[in-house]
């Protein structure tokens, strides 16, 4: 089982799973180290390092020289504006020894500046962020400094990087540890509704949703009908979906929400999931979808080839390639528990079917087992000898 477990490697999921504002306090620490070692070389009371957010839409502070005891202000900039989005946009270091003469700068606060110096942060072609300085001074910076900042730069570049794959790789165990104790609680589930239960439970410990539903697929049919659905949201006019004030309980809405649809519905992400027996991922506005929709991931319940139904997720925000990995990895393991249930139900039907033969003949009958020990009779049985059938068995 846990062969079917993946990891991405790639760069773009180090960005992706990396928030500015979610960044570790450790990380944090050795930027304000980089920027007073900056500040102090330069002989500057102004510098800060700025990082992409993970939507690579802004700019945002992330370590910045402070008076003792003044909370770090985390500034935003739009990668239009000001001097950090002129160096973002063309990936080179920028000097303004007159910010008064340059409509690229764009003043915050109250503190004076009057000139400015900033290098970009890149790693492999990839921007990050920038470095800034800046000096209340005119002409205060000349291309022997701004090397001088682009070494701090370099170096602020790699304590990024390195700290974003270790918090990747811890990620990346912890996923592993907990998909492995999920593993654990779904195999052991016999019972449908109990396993469809585990199933959505364990799903919200990995990512968040809005509303996951389970279908199952009639292969007579060829459709697919749900059978569990939890939702912490509630439906708006518009048909788009809002988070509720009070989300901390999922609610169960299987008894009251109930769909059927065809396999070959090309409207419905699940059963295009389920035809093509691989995970789909839409986002708002795709697939022909109106954009209040919200995004939806689905994963198909596949094991040795057989289809036994499909995992339904929405909510309002994108999911991302690693959630539909932890997805995918969850499907696996929800396959194998419904083909287990799937088997235990068929032998349950067997032996029920074999109590209503036995209970109803007026024959007697007795079953054997390898060691010739009588392990079921009926009551016709039991009267031949005077006995009742536990008596016997």
């Amino acid at each position: 089982m846990t062969a079917n477990i993946s990891f991405i490697h790639d760069r773009q999921s180090v960005n992706s799973m990396t928030t500015v504002e979610g960044e570790s306090q450790e990380l944090v620490d050795l930027l304000q180290k980089i920027v007073q070692n900056a500040g102090a070389l330069l002989d500057v009371r102004n510098c800060s390092i700025a990082l992409l957010n993970a939507k690579r839409t802004m700019l945002v502070t992330l370590a910045a020289l402070q008076r003792q005891g003044q909370k770090l202000r985390q500034t935003r900039f739009q990668l239009n504006e000001g001097v950090a989005g002129w160096v973002a946009e063309h990936r080179e270091s920028l000097i303004i020894n007159n910010v008064s003469l340059d409509p690229r700068f764009k003043r915050l606060g109250r503190v004076p500046v009057g000139s400015i110096i900033c290098v970009p942060l890149i790693d492999k072609n990839s921007f990050i962020g920038t470095l800034t300085a800046s000096s209340p001074e005119v002409n205060a910076f000349n291309e022997k400094k701004v090397k001088m900042l682009t070494i701090f730069a370099e170096q602020a570049v790699l304590t990024i990087t390195h700290a974003r794959h270790a918090e990747i790789a811890q990620r990346q165990a912890n996923q592993l540890e907990m998909l492995l104790h999920l593993s654990r609680s779904i195999t052991t589930s016999l019972e449908p509704e109990t396993l469809y239960r585990t199933i959505l439970a364990d799903v919200q410990r990995l990512i968040s949703y809005d509303v996951a539903c389970i279908y199952l697929y009639h292969e007579r049919r060829q459709e697919l009908y749900s059978v569990a659905q939890w939702s912490h949201i509630h439906a708006t006019k518009a048909g788009a979906y809002e988070q509720e004030e009070d989300a901390a309980d999922l609610v169960d809405n299987t008894n009251t929400v109930q769909e059927t649809f065809s396999l070959y519905d090309t409207q419905s992400v699940p059963a295009l999931a389920a035809i093509h027996r691989h995970p789909m991922l839409v986002a708002p506005g795709q697939n022909g979808l109106p954009a209040l929709s919200g995004a939806q991931l689905a994963a198909p319940f596949v094991s040795k080839d057989v289809l036994y139904g499909v995992l339904s997720l929405k909510r309002a925000e994108p999911f991302d390639s690693e959630e539909l990995r932890l997805v995918r990895n969850l499907s696996n393991m929800a396959a194998a528990a419904l083909e287990n249930t799937a088997l235990f139900q068929n032998v349950r039907s067997d032996q029920e079917q074999l109590r209503t033969i036995l209970s109803s003949s007026s024959d007697g009958i007795a079953v054997l087992g390898i060691d010739s020990r009588f392990i079921e009779v009926n009551a016709a049985f039991g009267r031949l000898f005077g006995r009742e059938p536990a008596q016997i068995v």
